[in-house]
């Protein structure tokens, strides 16, 4: 399914027979390449698999979402909140994560390689073998981690 079918499907029915779909359909692919939801209400959407590679993401409201080992490389999500996110497994390579609000959010095993998370609230984020470097994490803010 392209983008433009997901968010249509999303939009007349409401995410939780989005939701309700993608458990029925787990093996098809999700397009959302490029794709702009920035400033969109997507709280606990099911995106797990997706490709939103270079998505535009900013500001966007992805609490409770399930990315689980979406590839996300060079999506920006500038301001995302991700609060209790799954986002473990993905690709989130080049990713421009500043001033987003990943608290409570499970990032094990993710790649983070080359993210920028500047002001990136991490606080109770499970960063557990997560591809991340320290000096990214330094910029980052945080209470407690799990890494």
């Amino acid at each position: 399914m392209d983008g433009e079918q997901c968010i249509s499907y999303i939009e007349q029915h409401g995410i939780d027979a989005w939701n309700f779909w993608r458990r029925e359909h787990s093996d098809e692919q999700i397009d959302l390449k490029n794709i702009d939801l920035s400033g969109r209400t997507l709280e606990n959407v099911h995106f797990y698999h997706a490709d939103l590679s270079g998505a535009n993401l900013n500001a966007c409201d992805l609490t409770d979402a399930n990315l689980s080992a979406a590839v996300l490389h060079g999506a920006d999500m500038r301001n995302a909140s991700l609060v209790r996110a799954d986002l473990s497994n993905a690709d989130l390579s080049g990713v421009d994560l500043s001033d987003a609000d990943a608290r409570g959010a499970n990032l094990s095993e993710a790649n983070l390689s080359g993210a920028k998370l500047s002001r990136t609230d991490l606080t109770d984020a499970n960063l557990l073998d997560a591809r991340v470097q320290a000096e990214q994490l330094r910029l980052a803010r945080s209470s407690r981690n799990s890494i």
